[in-house]
């Protein structure tokens, strides 16, 4: 808890929370509504992983 990582489109943010229904290369982002989410939609993307002094790049799928 506490990674930071940027998502294209989204923005940086950091881990909350590790839900159940989420499995491997997967995340959820919190939107402000739900508009929000429907109109930034599944996408597959490559993530960028901060930690600390070194960025990771993972390739992993977005999800609303």
């Amino acid at each position: 808890f506490g990674t930071r990582m940027f998502v294209p489109g989204w923005g940086w943010g950091e881990v909350q929370d590790r839900g159940g229904s989420i499995k491997g290369k997967r995340i959820d982002l919190l939107f402000a509504t739900h508009q929000a989410a429907l109109n930034f939609g599944r996408k597959h993307l490559l993530v960028t992983i901060d930690r600390g002094t070194v960025v990771s790049e993972i390739d992993g799928n977005a999800t609303e």
